[in-house]
């Protein structure tokens, strides 16, 4: 509900209290990296999901409703603000995080922008994955 709500740090908050009694719960995980997009927490959002991605791959294809994501403007705030720091220091987690956000959104540019960012050393692996998943699965037209 604080998610539909666009009450991204009470929804932060509570994703926080869920995962600290059903530690890694994968719905709770997911709700709290877009949490954290919706209130700006990118650097906590790239981190999470990484996390997200280690603990739960099953949740790596998936794609969430639009009441379980932050509106299209704040995706629209977020590209923004990744794209400005994919060419600093930590521009791999922002990369995957902007390539997440496009899949959810269902953006095939803004995945392949933002796997781009991620190098082929230590992350090349994961990128070959996500490009595979998100990048060269069939498209059926399904909506998130």
């Amino acid at each position: 509900r604080e998610l539909a709500a666009g009450e991204f740090f009470n929804a932060e908050s509570t994703f926080n209290r869920v995962l600290l009694l059903a530690l890694d719960h994968p719905l709770a995980s997911a709700g709290r990296v877009h949490a954290q997009l919706g209130a700006g927490l990118y650097r906590a959002a790239a981190i999470n999901l990484r996390k997200m991605i280690a603990t739960h791959p099953e949740l790596i294809d998936a794609r969430f409703g639009s009441r379980l994501l932050p509106p299209l403007e704040r995706v629209d705030a977020a590209t923004a603000v990744l794209r400005q720091r994919l060419s600093g220091p930590d521009g791999a987690d922002y990369g995957l995080l902007l390539a997440y956000l496009g899949h959810q959104v269902g953006n095939r540019e803004l995945v392949h922008e933002g796997l781009e960012a991620l190098p082929d050393g230590e992350d090349g692996t994961l990128r070959a994955l996500l490009e595979r998943l998100w990048l060269n699965a069939p498209t059926t037209g399904d909506k998130p």
